[in-house]
């Protein structure tokens, strides 16, 4: 059967539609080749690349033997390898995230542990990243100041030129030696106020010279070979100046001739020192520095002398001379019809042809301390209180005086409340012009402040808590190392920890202060421990039983040797360049196990090193009482009261 005209129309139209669709779908298959090819050719490995880089130090900086670096540098890239030379590199970028602050470098000016990233990018969009990681430690040297040459007079003050010089220069940086040190005068601007530091000298400068009579202060710097600045300062008072003084007659009558017809009174006049000023004063016949009068009942001519004194203990003098009738005393010779014949002072009789009785009287006095709480062999921990009793004898007491020197000044009661030497003093005198002077024994004041408001890390104290190894057991020689569990020689006195361990400290410095406690760590040379494979556990064990011998229950509350966590702070390894014992200096400075068989050893750059069969560098730390007090420095150490 054949198909009809409109069913032969029907499927001519479907065929050319089919037809048309197909060279459609041709058409765009062309197009799309075409514009395929229209472009760079790629290779069918490049989506499948990165960029690469690599990072590194600049400037030439070299860090330690354990990988620590001790200077500031620059990171930078040190190679970029771009995928194709038909890529250009458009960014390249370092810091510890990607963002759009980073630069093509990075500047490292503080301590830490760092681990930065180089992220790079080409113009087709590839992206590349590289890494490298490093620890810095920016430990500046240090150094102190010493007196080297000077005569020290009284309350710390020099009476002579001192000539300073550095007891110790420390680098502080493992592997960078010290470069420069110098000593210099701190100025200050009148203007702003703030301290003028002159241009470095060109040579170093170990001592210096203070001639000036005054307060000067030095500060000593010290700069490594990485160009890390430390600085100390020591303050010298100097006073080699003598003081100077005037006297004049307070109170008395003279004749045409200049002689004195009554008692006449002396006083000072002026009294000068413009240095370390006036510490105490006296007038007399003789030297003394307790009575700032004098009365004249000498016949003849006599000389006073004033006594002056300074605070560094310099002393001059001053004179006057007074003149009284040749063999006169108080009261004259007879005065008319022998109604008041001549008595002398001080109670002879009152009489004469008359008949009639002088009146004679002695005033006493007595001082008394009020408060003497704390005294322990006339040395008093707190203020005194002192105070007059007058005994009136024959006559009313009609002036009087306290103090620390004969003065009349009306005053019955005073308290002293300065450390120091004290002498107190008083006088008494009555309606006939009699005197009395009294005083007590000498007696000192000491009182103390907490010793953890007054030192800081760094600082010495002056403690003696005894030698910590002293009754250690079975001490050993092995490798260098001693101590222990293992049999070996016997110990010898020249071996050290290591041969870099030279300590050019001694005594007990303070670790930490916190929580109003103060932790020491001894200053002097570290000691060593060699102990069996399987005996570390043994070796702490040990050493903790030793340490307890420093609890004596007034100054140490507890003491350890191997801990790492010391009181005060953590000393895990992120806080290395923030525990305050690295200002100390001390090389090695604690231990702590690390496993049955080892012993980790922490340095003082914060380096953390496992040991088996030994440790060394180990240090005992003391923990002081809260209620600890100090009396002061005793040189350059705090002074324990």
């Amino acid at each position: 059967m054949y198909d009809t005209d409109e069913e032969i129309q029907k499927k001519r139209r479907t065929l050319f539609i089919i037809i048309g669709v197909i060279i459609l779908l041709i058409i765009i298959l062309i197009v799309f080749l075409l514009m395929r090819g229209s472009g760079k050719k790629k290779s069918s490995t490049d989506t499948a690349k990165e960029i690469t880089c690599e990072l590194e130090v600049k400037e030439g900086v070299k860090p330690d033997e354990s990988g620590v670096y001790h200077q500031g540098f620059m990171v930078g890239f040190k190679s970029i390898n771009a995928i194709s030379k038909d890529y250009q590199i458009t960014k390249q970028t370092i810091g510890t995230v990607d963002n759009s602050r980073n630069k093509n470098t990075f500047t490292v000016s503080k301590s830490g542990k760092y681990h930065l990233y180089g992220y790079v990018q080409d113009s087709a969009g590839h992206k590349g990243k590289c890494e490298i990681s490093f620890e810095v430690s920016l430990q500046k040297p240090t150094c102190e100041l010493d007196v080297a040459e000077g005569t020290l007079g009284d309350n710390n003050w020099y009476r002579s030129d001192v000539v300073v010089g550095f007891s110790t220069l420390t680098s502080n940086n493992p592997s960078i030696g010290i470069k420069q040190y110098y000593i210099e005068k701190i100025t200050t601007d009148l203007d702003s106020s703030e301290v003028v530091k002159a241009d470095p000298p060109t040579e170093n400068i170990e001592k210096y010279t203070v001639k000036d009579n005054s307060v000067t202060t030095l500060m000593g710097h010290v700069i490594d070979n990485a160009g890390n600045e430390g600085t100390c300062k020591i303050t010298i008072s100097k006073d080699s100046t003598v003081p100077t003084c005037t006297l004049k007659v307070n109170s008395g009558n003279k004749d045409a001739n200049g002689v004195y017809t009554d008692n006449p009174e002396i006083g000072f006049n002026t009294v000068n020192d413009d240095v370390s000023l006036i510490a105490s004063k006296g007038i007399g016949i003789s030297k003394n520095y307790t009575q700032t009068t004098y009365k004249v009942t000498e016949a003849g001519k006599t000389t006073v002398v004033g006594y002056v004194k300074d605070k560094a203990g310099n002393e001059g003098t001053c004179s006057i001379e007074i003149t009284r009738p040749s063999g006169s005393s108080q009261g004259g010779g007879s005065q008319g019809g022998g109604s008041q014949g001549g008595g002398s002072q001080g109670g002879g009789s009152q009489g004469g042809s008359g008949g009639s009785t002088t009146p004679s009287s002695s005033p006493r006095c007595q001082i008394k301390l009020t408060h003497p709480e704390g005294e322990n062999n006339g040395v008093y921990s707190k203020d005194i209180t002192t105070s007059l009793i007058q005994i009136p004898n024959g006559a009313a007491i009609v002036d009087y005086g306290l103090g620390e020197s004969a003065t009349y000044n009306k005053k019955t009661t005073i308290t002293i409340t300065t450390n120091g030497p004290h002498k107190i003093y008083g006088i008494v005198k009555d309606a006939y012009g009699h005197t009395f002077t009294c005083e007590t024994p000498s007696f000192y004041i000491e009182k103390g402040e907490l010793l953890s408001a007054k030192v800081k890390v760094g600082d010495y104290v002056a403690y003696n808590p005894g030698n910590w190894n002293e009754n250690r057991p079975s001490e050993q020689k092995q490798d260098g190392y001693y101590w222990g569990m293992k049999s070996g020689q016997s110990k010898s006195t020249g071996v050290k920890c290591d041969s870099n361990d030279v300590s050019t400290r001694n005594g007990w410095m303070v670790m930490n202060v916190y929580d109003g406690k103060v932790v020491l760590i001894s200053a002097g040379t570290p000691e060593c421990i060699y102990h069996d494979r399987v005996a570390a556990q043994n070796v702490v064990n040990v050493m903790y039983n030793e340490a307890k011998k420093y609890i004596d229950g007034k100054y140490a509350i507890g003491s350890t040797i191997l801990s790492c966590n010391v009181r005060g702070f953590d000393c895990n390894a992120n806080s290395y360049s923030n525990n305050p014992v690295f200002v100390t200096g001390t090389h090695y400075w604690v231990a702590q196990i690390g496993s049955n068989n080892m012993l980790n050893n922490i340095s003082s750059s914060g380096a953390k090193q496992g040991q088996t069969l030994r440790s060394y560098g180990l240090r005992p730390i003391i923990e002081l009482n809260p209620s600890t007090m100090t009396s002061g420095k005793n040189g350059n150490a705090w002074v324990l009261k």
